[in-house]
């Protein structure tokens, strides 16, 4: 015979309670305080808080508003279960970062270490800092660049289609700079003797050394009426601008070979101040003096091979993708421009290369 048992209304809402207070331990639903946790996490043996009984060294806190949690913190460690529980809560150990964080900073008021936020790059400084990288692959300096000026010379600076103000040169002198760049040479001389001045190199091409009828001309008479008028003025004399349109007719606006490094260039500056002066002082050799005193021209300007008669000089002082890169003083500030686009309108008159 099969024993029946008959559940009286009070013993069945005991069974019901003991299967929600069950679920409640299996499902907890987070609210408020974001502990970062799963809500399939399963509960945990009992340990922690709920084994003292006198709660003795157990800080346990409720949570805030309508958080459906209490909180617990047992020597270095952090917990959390249902208030819903009551007194013995099955305690929940807080693993992760951001859980643990939560409780400490939010329930128990303590002070979080700061977190050094490290931004990532922007694409463009990525690019830049990868075109500095390549750039100086592609840059390939004179090895005879005295070191004082080498430390201060930013080659990301560089540029093949502008002239970019490098570096400062310490003193105005053109020429005088030069020297000082370059340690393969010791003595540059001045800017309009340069051209004649065999030490420094052979020269390569010159604007001045192939002077045709008309050219001829007009550079011996033009140096003859300066002699005539007692010889040059300086800065800008009477003659400065006939003797810059002069010479900007002869130099073309291209050199006519091509450049390596450490090659002297002579430059036509239209800025400069000392065209007459350049002019008269550096053709002053390829005159003389008749039986009779008169100045007439010598052998060599009417064979067409004149003198320099630039203001200015630099030197090719690095290779950047191809395009030589040329160094040159102007009153203390010095350009690193490629050769086709000088500072100031410049273009290269003669090249001398060792």
């Amino acid at each position: 015979m099969k024993n029946l048992f008959i559940l009286n209304e009070e013993e069945k809402n005991r069974i019901l309670n003991l299967h929600e207070n069950a679920t409640k331990r299996h499902y907890l639903n987070e609210q408020l305080l974001d502990l970062g946790q799963s809500e399939t996490q399963p509960t945990e043996p009992t340990i922690g808080p709920q084994s003292l009984e006198d709660t003795s060294g157990t800080i346990v806190k409720k949570g805030l508003g309508g958080d459906p949690y209490v909180y617990a913190k047992f020597g270095n460690n952090y917990y959390y279960a249902m208030a819903s529980e009551g007194e013995n809560p099955n305690w929940i150990t807080a693993k992760t970062e951001k859980s643990i964080n939560a409780i400490k900073g939010k329930i128990f008021n303590e002070k979080l270490p700061k977190v050094k936020t490290i931004k990532p790059p922007k694409k463009d400084e990525v690019k830049k800092k990868t075109d500095d990288m390549v750039k100086k692959s592609k840059v390939i300096l004179s090895k005879d660049i005295n070191p004082r000026f080498k430390s201060i010379l930013n080659i990301s600076k560089l540029s093949t289609s502008q002239p970019i103000d490098i570096f400062k040169a310490g003193q105005p002198d053109c020429a005088q700079f030069v020297n000082d760049f370059d340690d393969s040479r010791d003595v540059i001389g001045n800017a309009w003797t340069a051209h004649d001045t065999p030490s420094i190199g052979n020269t390569v091409w010159s604007s001045f050394i192939n002077l045709n009828s008309d050219q001829i001309d007009d550079v011996t008479d033009l140096w003859k009426e300066i002699n005539k008028a007692g010889g040059p003025k300086d800065p800008v004399g009477p003659f400065s601008k006939k003797v810059a349109n002069l010479v900007n007719t002869i130099v073309p606006n291209t050199p006519g070979s091509s450049l390596k490094l450490n090659d002297i260039v002579g430059l036509y500056y239209p800025g400069s101040k000392h065209h007459e002066k350049a002019f008269y002082d550096a053709g002053k050799k390829w005159f003389r003096k008749n039986i009779v005193g008169v100045t007439v021209n010598g052998d060599t300007i009417k064979k067409g091979i004149g003198w320099g008669m630039n203001t200015h000089v630099g030197i090719v002082g690095a290779i950047d993708n191809g395009v030589p890169i040329v160094f040159h003083n102007i009153g203390g500030q010095v350009w690193a421009d490629p050769y086709n686009n000088l500072h100031g309108g410049a273009k290269i008159a003669w090249i001398k290369r060792k």
